[in-house]
């Protein structure tokens, strides 16, 4: 990791600090953090770890959708051929959507996994993706629903699309289409800056964001989904990102100041290099923020995450409705 730590007035506990897997996973079982560092190092060229794959790594392995990766420590599953098989159907779920939302003139950015497995991994490697995420300017959300629910089914249907983070569509194979227009429930959309230093997919798949802000989604991914949502796959995206010689780190800060979660991104970079390492480095400090301290738990602050979303809000109007929709959301889960 070469960002600086900052100094803050918060330290990470001494169990975080000794056995850092429990950020994302804490039933993770014996030998997970290991199993997680020699997928890491292999990707990054390193000799692989001569590790046994017992049943609880395995299916440990699955949860966190990071099989895929361990052919090459001696996973006899051919789990791999699956996983290449689902990102073709997903890469071309993904370059039709792309051209639906052109044709309206709406520009859309291929987010996470698909993205990462063809910018990030070596050659040969394959990250598993399970569905299709893009990002699409704020100003455009509603059309770019609109078009989409007329070619495929929406599944939140009904809610109201100004309160969404994201739109979810299933296509008539059975492939999710998660349509975005900020990256992160709280705090500014920010697709101006996002949108400013775009790279291309091969295969005109379309654009990707740049290495720093794939990076800090990944970090900002890893950390605010719920505790059941939390993959390490997300882990070995930041793993991945944050060695690359052509990484902005100044760019890195800006975004992850902007989204407010840049006690999450320094994190995310340390347990990249801490988990499994018998020698981690020492932890970041974090501040006093009210958001970094709660999704730094391994439990999710629902009552932070509303308050934060509510003072993003316009009007006391939409306040309102976001708390109804809200609680609609709690009584359903």
């Amino acid at each position: 990791m070469t960002s600086s730590t900052r100094p803050g007035s918060v330290h990470l506990s001494p169990q975080i600090r000794t056995d850092p897997i429990r950020l994302v996973d804490e039933a993770a079982p014996v030998g997970g953090a290991e199993l997680v560092r020699a997928c890491i190092d292999h990707l990054a060229g390193a000799t692989t770890l001569d590790l046994q794959l017992t049943p609880p790594l395995l299916a440990f392995a699955e949860r966190h959708r990071i099989r895929s990766l361990l052919t090459a420590l001696g996973d006899t599953a051919d789990e791999a051929h699956n996983v290449t098989v689902l990102a073709l159907h997903l890469t071309s779920a993904a370059r039709r959507t792309v051209n639906q939302l052109a044709e309206i003139g709406v520009d859309a950015v291929i987010l996470k996994g698909l993205a990462t497995s063809h910018l990030d991994y070596p050659a040969g490697a394959v990250r598993h993706t399970g569905d299709v995420d893009l990002l699409v300017p704020d100003g455009d959300f509603a059309r770019a629903c609109q078009t989409l629910g007329q070619h495929y089914e929406p599944l939140k249907a009904g809610e109201p699309t100004d309160l969404l983070v994201e739109q979810t569509f299933r296509t008539p194979s059975g492939i999710e289409l998660d349509v975005h227009h900020r990256l992160f429930r709280f705090g500014p959309h920010g697709s101006k800056e996002l949108y400013g230093q775009l790279m291309p997919l091969p295969n005109e798949l379309g654009h990707a964001l740049d290495p720093a802000g794939r990076l800090v989604h990944a970090a900002g991914h890893l950390f605010l989904s719920p505790p059941e949502h939390r993959r390490l796959s997300s882990l070995v995206d930041v793993a991945l990102i944050q060695t690359r010689q052509d990484l902005d780190e100044d760019r890195v800060d800006d975004l992850a100041r902007l989204f407010g979660i840049i006690d999450l991104v320094s994190v995310a970079r340390w347990l990249a290099v801490a988990i499994g390492n018998p020698e981690p480095p020492p932890p970041p400090r974090i501040s006093k923020s009210a958001i970094n301290r709660a999704y730094l738990r391994t439990s999710r602050s629902v009552a932070r995450e509303t308050i934060a979303v509510l003072a993003n809000q316009t009007s006391t109007r939409n306040r309102l409705r976001y708390l109804a929709y809200q609680s609609r959301r709690l009584i359903v889960s």
